[in-house]
């Protein structure tokens, strides 16, 4: 039988042992003392599974540092190759939606990464696809991912483009919101699209905004765009993360798209967070936004992995869990 509690005090080298392959052991643990120290995870959030009194899987909530709700699951990990990982792992993530729920989560992502990599080593990709689905998950978004490693890459030439950088610090707020809502207009990125459609596109670009406020950032770095005739161009909003630096969110007004100035604001982005001391810079392209995908190679980013976004609405899940529930 499948016992599922929350670590003690002193347990959390328990958990980061659990289900990990030893040489990976210490990335994990280097990963959890880091989202730790920021505040995107929590010692009472992090779960074991036991079989028999012995620890055999795990999971972790993660969250935005300046949020006190969950929003994701990480480091879901079982023993995979045995045939009650899938008992196992299904009352692990009931567990964990019942206390997400109680603490007023609404929904919860999971994330997949090909190939294993660090730090999280998502070993048996095929297994855990099958595991969240199941377990109610949708796929909302496949991403490619990119790196720029500034240690094995030459630094971004400037562009041709003649454009005019105002930051947060220098306009404020207001203008920044209103520029994520008019480029993402027709935007390719599909989660950006359900958003718009969902919650309308000025709360969508509230929603981002906030967001993007919860991670680590500079007034400085934030920059909106403008040709020498004062016409917006786009938004550059990039950001620190726990494995280096983000670009976090980027995009071009739709009338002057097609153009490459979102070059111009990628290469602009990259050098401010270069100069914060950052050797590695990620970023997420939706596979169907060929046009972001060609700008970050021409900007000499790396794609490095696939990323498939996972969703589950966890106060939907309860009702069809119930069917008695009007």
């Amino acid at each position: 039988m499948t016992h599922i509690r929350p670590i003690e005090a002193d347990e959390l080298s328990t958990f980061i042992r659990t289900a990990t392959e030893p040489e990976n052991v210490d990335d994990v643990r280097q990963y959890v003392e880091d989202l730790i120290s920021k505040g995107a995870m929590r010692r009472e959030w992090c779960y074991l599974a036991e079989r028999n009194g012995h620890p055999v899987g795990r999971a972790a909530f993660w969250t935005l540092p300046k949020r006190d709700q969950p929003v994701a699951i990480i480091l879901l990990d079982l023993p995979w190759q045995r045939t009650s990982a899938f008992e196992t792992g299904t009352v692990l993530l009931d567990t964990m939606f019942d206390t997400a729920r109680s603490l007023g989560t609404k929904q919860l992502e999971y994330v997949l990464d090909t190939p294993v990599q660090q730090p999280q080593w998502q070993a048996h990709p095929e297994s855990r696809r099958s595991l969240v689905e199941q377990c109610g998950f949708s796929q909302i978004r496949e991403t490619v991912r990119f790196e720029f490693k500034a240690e094995e890459m030459e630094y971004p030439p400037s562009t041709d483009h003649e454009l005019t950088y105002r930051s947060l610090e220098e306009i404020g707020e207001n203008p920044f919101k209103d520029a994520i809502r008019r480029v993402s207009v027709g935007s390719l990125d599909q989660r950006i699209q359900e958003q718009r459609e969902t919650v309308g596109p000025a709360e969508d670009a509230i929603a981002h905004f906030e967001s993007l406020t919860s991670l680590v950032y500079d007034p400085s770095w934030w920059e909106l765009a403008w040709t020498p005739d004062e016409e917006l161009v786009g938004v550059i909003m990039p950001t620190r993360i726990p494995a280096g630096a983000s670009i976090g969110y980027i995009g071009v007004v739709p009338e002057l798209r097609g153009q490459q100035y979102v070059d111009a604001l990628l290469t602009r982005g990259t050098r401010t967070i270069l100069k914060t001391g950052a050797d590695r810079i990620m970023a997420d392209a939706d596979t169907h936004n060929t046009p972001m995908i060609a700008a970050f190679e021409r900007v000499q980013y790396d794609q490095f992995a696939n990323r498939r976004e996972y969703c589950i609405q966890i106060d939907e899940q309860m009702n069809r869990a119930d069917p008695s529930i009007a």
